[in-house]
C-alpha cells in the first residue's frame, strides 16, 4: 500500500515569525470503495515534534471547518497533480 503524507503550514514567514502559523494534514492513498488513491484530511503533523514552526496543528475536524481549508486543498491538488507524488502512486517498476 502506497501512501503520501502531506503537512501544509500557512502563516507569516520570516525569522521568528510563527505566531500566526497553522498546520493542516493530509493522507493521499488508498480509500475504501475506490480503485484510485484519494486525499483525506487527517490530524496535522502527528509525527513531527511540537515546534513553533507548526503553530496550531489542526485536527481533522478543525481543518475541515477552518477558513483556510480551500487554500489547503489547492496546495494538496498542486502537489498531487504536478507529479510531485504521481510516480510514487502510479508508476510501477517493471
Amino acid at each position: 500500500m502506497r501512501e503520501t503524507w502531506i503537512d501544509v503550514v500557512f502563516g507569516t514567514w520570516g525569522q521568528g515569525e510563527y505566531d500566526d502559523h497553522v498546520t493542516f494534514g493530509c493522507r493521499f492513498g488508498p480509500v475504501a470503495g475506490s480503485d484510485y488513491p484519494a486525499a483525506t484530511a487527517v490530524d496535522a503533523a502527528e509525527v513531527a515534534p511540537d515546534d513553533a514552526l507548526f503553530g496550531q496543528k489542526l485536527t481533522r475536524s478543525q481543518a475541515l471547518s477552518h477558513p483556510r481549508v480551500k487554500e489547503f486543498w489547492e496546495v494538496v491538488d498542486f502537489v498531487v497533480l504536478s507529479d510531485l507524488v504521481h510516480p510514487h502512486h502510479y508508476e510501477h517498476s517493471a
